[in-house]
């Protein structure tokens, strides 16, 4: 015989989990930025590779529990245009003129890690959607973990 926890209380720890992981590809990103970006314009191959093992890292910690997420942000019947328009939209201004924004950081700051700024401002905005959304209602992401289980 199984002892089976209440389904409820199981959704909502899986959901904090998700939410940890994100904290947890937020806070990297914040804390390591820089000194990640040290690592990888230091000259040695090997600290180039190592830092970007690292950032590939933390990336996966945020890329793989936001799927979930993006599905929770939005009604079933609208998600996947509401989503869509989201997504790309925030894609293409964001990361379309990530080149830009990086360049203009290294011209006005003289510093070739000022794009650290930029990965650090996203990373704190993920944080605190993250930190708001687990706080808001204690059991964000319950209707999709539920499919997913």
């Amino acid at each position: 015989r199984k002892l089976r926890a209440d389904p409820r209380v199981r959704h909502a720890a899986i959901a904090l989990v998700v939410a940890e992981i994100l904290l947890l590809s937020a806070g990297g990103y914040i804390i390591l930025s820089f000194p990640l970006l040290m690592m990888a314009s230091s000259g040695s191959v090997a600290l180039a590779f190592l830092a970007q093992l690292i950032m590939i890292l933390f990336l996966s910690f945020f890329s793989g529990p936001c799927p979930a997420a993006y599905a929770e942000l939005f009604p079933t019947r609208v998600r996947y245009t509401a989503l869509s328009i989201g997504y790309n939209t925030a894609v293409a201004i964001f990361g379309g003129f990530a080149p830009f924004i990086s360049t203009w950081l290294i011209k006005v700051t003289g510093s070739n890690l000022a794009p650290g700024y930029y990965l650090m401002a996203a990373a704190i905005i993920r944080l605190v959607d993250t930190l708001r959304r687990v706080g808001g209602s204690g059991a964000w992401m319950t209707r999709t973990l539920v499919l997913l289980t």
